[in-house]
């Protein structure tokens, strides 16, 4: 089995006659592990190479250190006697402290430095990962690779370094990150760290159904609604932003607007408008929760309501815009849930 999977990451890394020649004699790199540190950086790449059928595949962990990040790149290709080629790279680990300054300049030099796809995933790591010692399988069919193709588990984790870059851009934004751990072999889903509010970044959170957040909905996630004994996928989860002003005050309404699929009910009787209300009361009140927890005490626009205040109210935007987010202290908010859920495979009664 493992062999399959290695043929068919070669066979999909060969498509192309103008490129295979090139790509046979360098070092495929499935995942790579960054991190900063006092005097440099610190590479490691798990990798993939090429070999004749009658051989065993070669894979493993090279690690490389330098003071640029080029020049640990280069000690990794000494090491393997090969260039890397970085294009079929799965995911981009992220081994770095709670600062969102250094988290923004790490993924701006890997970005000018090694040209990574825009679209390759982020996450965070508690501790290193790739090291020679450990299993080298962790992205060629291994854990991590079960990990990251399956969205029961993902969560939103699948936000790719173009999607940090463009939202660190602006400093009243923020993003958020999975933070990964290995236990017994096991990848372990240690919660959510949110980047944003120009140094100011929040310890990994209890993950939760809006977190990481994405107001595109891009990700599907499950839920076990316990009172009406359904288990849903969240199919699309979309935050919509409306400002409100009265007199002196303003206050914004946060619509969360959830569409899901019933996947599993405790009883064929169970009613979809009860898990339908049930759904709506977790989304108020994490999204409250989520309010305080970051946005009241940790001054980050987790809910990217500025940008929403730039276009519906302008000329307010104009006046705050330089003080954003300090001024969300002061605005009252209040979480509205619009659930609907479906039966597509005819679980329930009628």
């Amino acid at each position: 089995m493992k062999r399959c999977l290695l043929a068919a990451m070669l066979l999909l890394c060969l498509c192309g006659c103008g490129r295979t020649d090139r790509i046979a004699h360098q070092t495929i790199v499935t995942a790579l592990e960054i991190t900063p540190a006092e005097d440099g950086w610190q590479l490691a790449v798990e990798y993939l190479q090429q070999t004749p059928p009658d051989q065993p595949a070669a894979y493993g962990v090279l690690t490389g250190e330098g003071e640029e990040l080029h020049l640990a790149l280069s000690a990794i290709e000494q090491q393997s006697g090969r260039s890397l080629y970085l294009e079929n790279c799965r995911v981009l680990l992220v081994c770095c402290p709670p600062d969102t300054t250094v988290f923004r300049q790490l993924l701006e030099e890997v970005d000018k430095t090694l040209k990574l796809r825009p679209t390759i995933p982020v996450a965070v790591i508690a501790k290193r990962m790739l090291t020679p010692e450990k299993d080298p399988e962790l992205f060629v069919g291994g854990e991590g690779d079960r990990f990251f193709s399956n969205n029961r588990r993902m969560d939103g984790g699948r936000l790719t370094l173009k999607d940090h870059l463009n939202t660190l851009k602006d400093p009243s934004r923020c993003t958020a990150s999975v933070v990964l751990e290995l236990e017994e072999e096991r990848m372990v889903r240690k919660g959510t760290v949110l980047w944003g509010s120009e140094q100011a970044a929040v310890l990994p959170l209890q993950d939760g159904l809006l977190l990481p957040l994405s107001t595109a909905g891009r990700n599907s996630r499950w839920v076990m609604l316990e009172k009406s004994g359904l288990e849903v996928e969240i199919k699309n989860l979309v935050c919509q932003v409306h400002w409100d002003e009265t007199g002196e005050t303003f206050g914004l309404t946060i619509t969360l607007r959830c569409r899901g699929e019933l996947r599993w009910a405790r009883e064929e009787s169970a009613q979809l408008d009860l898990g339908e209300g049930e759904l709506a009361g977790l989304l108020e009140a994490q999204g409250e929760q989520l309010w305080r927890q970051i946005t009241e005490e940790k001054g980050i626009d987790l809910f990217d309501t500025g940008k929403a205040l730039s276009w519906q109210k302008p000329e307010i935007w104009k006046i705050l815009e330089d003080t954003w987010p300090d001024p969300l202290g002061k605005a009252s908010c209040k979480f509205v849930a619009d659930v609907v859920l479906s039966d597509p495979s005819g679980l329930l009664e009628g």
